[in-house]
Formats: structure tokens, C-alpha cells, sequence
């Protein structure tokens, strides 16, 4: 089974309205949103005498408990005996640090749910519609969830003027509003309408990312038309025209972190992230993913891409450790969200870990993916030729 098949993808984006002024952190946004969300989630969903999702009579039905409590399934034996069961859920909050909201003025956040939790979409719609009415924020400041889109991203086609509202029988599709992106109706606060998503078509959204990754890849070594500057026979030509086929040039990867990402391995934290400190958890997560709430185990050589992983070279590592928390709504206990961010480069033979790098873009990586941590972002750095021996 490739990797675009083992489950689905949808991204949400909620956009609220205060209907008073709110208030929310500098940093940690997520915090707000994921805080009290399952128990609102909970109580939308369970029946009041369930006083344990694993033990309620309803639970093979019930959304909660798939979510937030999924019993191991059949095969999940192979999975690391220290992994955690994954969310499958993230929250994406906006990366500025606004701290103030006026009365209209917009908040929008993103979600993204994977596999069956696709299916409790409504769900979530619903315990936000109830705690934006209850209050947000640092103020509790009442608000009313406005509209949810669902975010389609797909091969680019027209954009600015040209670009095309189109409709589906069931659906309208707003203008496009870049290149790839196109926004798609769910819920409206004025209808109350629920539309079902289409999700991400996977497999063309994976192609596409190593299309443009590989696209920088190929730059690398088909060079402009660089002057020749040269030098006595004891000094070297810069920037030759071709390079010199005898030199192997690998492209390299860069990762960003964008969130705080927290990587484990052996039980250690992790501070500088090597190339297979990333790979090997990002492919333990998309497994456990796959294993829980998409199409079972990934048939793949485990063992064989974690060897392959370690042979990637570090390039640079320019990454610093950043210090959150989150304060539980339920136990009021502190709870640490750090990890580091920053970027590093990769050097080697990547092609075969690229659609697992680019689907982690989309699912996040490490420890606290549900707040949105972990997240990162690919880019591949078109070096400039290095300077060969004069012939």
C-alpha cells in the first residue's frame, strides 16, 4: 500500500466573530482552542451514564471514544511498545502574536482531521459552535463561529481575475485565493447547512510537492551561464559552466520547523535533530496513523529505511529550544509543550523519503501534534558550484 492510500485528509478552516472584544495569547494559541474542546466534544457526544468511554455500552458507535479513546486495533502489535496512540487531529492556530480581537473583526484557525475522524466532522463544527457561545479566550469572550471551508489544495490552473467560481451540484466553490488553494463551504452560520467534504486528493498533492521539490532538485546541476573568471595553473575556475561530472552533487534538503517539535529516540530527548531522528518518527507516526484510523499497518521495509535514513549527512542544524506549556482544564495540572525550531539541512540520497517528508507537512511530527506542534515545512537549497581544479 503506498503511502497517499493509507488514509484521508481533510483541512478545515474555522473563522470565528467576537461578538465582544477578545483577548488571546501572544503565543500558544492552540492552548485556547484545544483546552476545553474534548470536554465539549465529550459532552456533545456521550450519554450521561457513561462514566468511561472503554466501558460504555454505545462505544463501538461513539465518536468520542473514536477519537479521543480508539482501542488498539488488530494489528497493533507492530507498533513501538513505547508509542503513543496518535490524535487525529491537529490544531493550527494563526502564527502572529495579535493578542486582541475586536467586535467582527475575524479569528480563523485551522484544523486538520485524518482518516475516520473525517467522519466526526460535525462534530467538531458543533463543540466549536457551543464554545464560541460559552466564551473564548482569555476574556471568555463570546463569539459565533461564522463559517467553516474546508481547504482544497490542488495543481495550479488559473489565479487572480481569471480564476474560476465554479459549483458542484451540492456545493459552491469561492474564487481561488492562490495559486493551488481554493476554499470549500461546510457550515455558515446563516443556514446552518452542513455540506459533506471531499478531502484532499492525497496522492496528486503528494506528486505535486516532490514535482516543486524535485523541480529545485533538477536546478542544482542544469546551471545558468556563469562567467569564467581564470586563474594560473595553480589556482581553480569558479563557477564553471558544467560541472565537473566527476564531482557527486546530492541536493540538500532543507527542513523547517515551524512549530515547537519534540523528536525522541532511545528514550532521550532530542536537541539536534540528524536526518533519521525525523524520518524514523515521522514514519512511526504515519504507520500509527494508518494502524488506528486509515487502511492498517504500511507494508514497508521498516528496518531498511530507518539503515538508509542514517546514511543522510547533516548539513547545517540552526535550531534553538523553545520553552511552552499548557495548563490542563481538567486537572489544572502544567503540561510541557517545548521543542525546538528552526531549520537544517539534509545532504544525500533523499528521493525515496519525500513523499513521507511532504505528507508530514500536512500531519506533523514528534510529541503534542493535536496542539500543532511539529509542524515543518520542506524546501530544497540550490547551492551554487563549487570551484573545480583547472583542467
Amino acid at each position: 500500500m503506498l503511502i497517499a492510500e493509507c488514509f484521508s485528509i481533510g483541512i478545515f478552516r474555522f473563522t470565528l466573530k467576537p461578538q465582544q472584544t477578545l483577548f488571546v495569547p501572544a503565543v500558544n494559541k492552540t492552548n485556547m482552542l484545544r483546552g476545553a474542546f474534548g470536554t465539549a466534544f465529550r459532552r456533545l457526544c456521550c450519554i450521561p451514564q457513561c462514566r468511561n468511554a472503554h466501558e460504555c455500552p454505545l462505544a463501538t458507535a461513539c465518536p468520542y471514544k473514536q477519537v479521543f479513546e480508539p482501542s488498539p486495533p488488530p494489528d497493533s502489535d507492530r507498533l513501538s511498545k513505547s508509542q503513543d496512540v496518535p490524535r487525529p487531529f491537529i490544531f493550527r492556530a494563526p502564527a502572529d502574536t495579535k493578542t486582541k480581537f475586536l467586535p467582527g473583526e475575524e479569528f480563523a484557525f485551522e484544523l486538520v482531521l485524518i482518516g475516520r475522524a473525517i467522519d466526526f466532522l460535525p462534530y467538531f463544527v458543533l463543540s466549536f459552535r457551543e464554545l464560541a457561545a460559552q466564551g473564548l479566550g482569555l476574556n471568555r469572550a463570546r463569539c459565533e463561529l461564522e463559517v467553516v471551508n474546508e481547504i482544497l489544495i490542488s495543481p495550479p490552473i488559473m489565479t487572480g481575475s481569471d480564476a474560476p467560481i465554479t459549483r458542484s451540484p451540492d456545493h459552491e466553490i469561492t474564487r481561488s485565493i492562490d495559486q493551488m488553494t481554493r476554499l470549500f463551504p461546510i457550515y455558515n452560520s446563516s443556514d446552518q447547512v452542513f455540506h459533506t467534504p471531499k478531502c484532499l486528493d492525497l496522492e496528486s498533492w503528494i506528486q505535486e510537492r516532490m514535482k516543486e521539490l524535485n523541480s529545485c532538485r533538477g536546478s542544482i546541476t542544469q546551471l545558468p551561464d556563469y562567467p569564467i573568471t581564470q586563474f594560473s595553473d595553480d589556482q581553480i575556475i569558479e563557477n564553471p559552466r558544467s560541472p565537473d561530472p566527476r564531482i557527486p552533487r546530492s541536493p540538500d534538503l532543507k527542513v523547517s520547523f515551524l512549530t515547537p517539535t519534540l523528536l525522541k529516540a532511545e528514550g532521550s530527548v532530542i536537541r539536534k535533530p540528524e536526518f533519521h531522528h525525523l524520518f524514523k518518527r515521522l514514519r512511526d507516526r504515519i504507520n500509527a496513523l494508518s494502524v488506528f484510523f486509515g487502511e492498517g499497518p504500511l507494508d514497508v521495509d521498516f528496518a531498511g529505511l530507518g539503515r538508509r535514513a542514517e546514511q543522510v549527512k547533516t548539513v547545517s542544524c540552526d535550531v534553538a529550544w523553545e520553552e511552552r506549556f499548557r495548563t490542563s482544564s481538567k486537572t489544572r495540572q502544567r503540561h510541557e509543550l517545548s521543542g525546538f525550531t528552526g531549520k537544517a539541512v539534509y545532504q544525500g540520497e533523499l528521493q525515496e523519503f519525500l513523499p513521507w517528508l511532504v505528507l508530514g507537512e500536512l500531519v506533523h511530527v514528534g510529541k503534542h501534534t493535536a496542539w500543532g506542534m511539529g509542524q515543518i515545512q520542506m524546501d530544497h537549497v540550490a547551492q551554487p558550484p563549487p570551484a573545480v581544479l583547472k583542467p
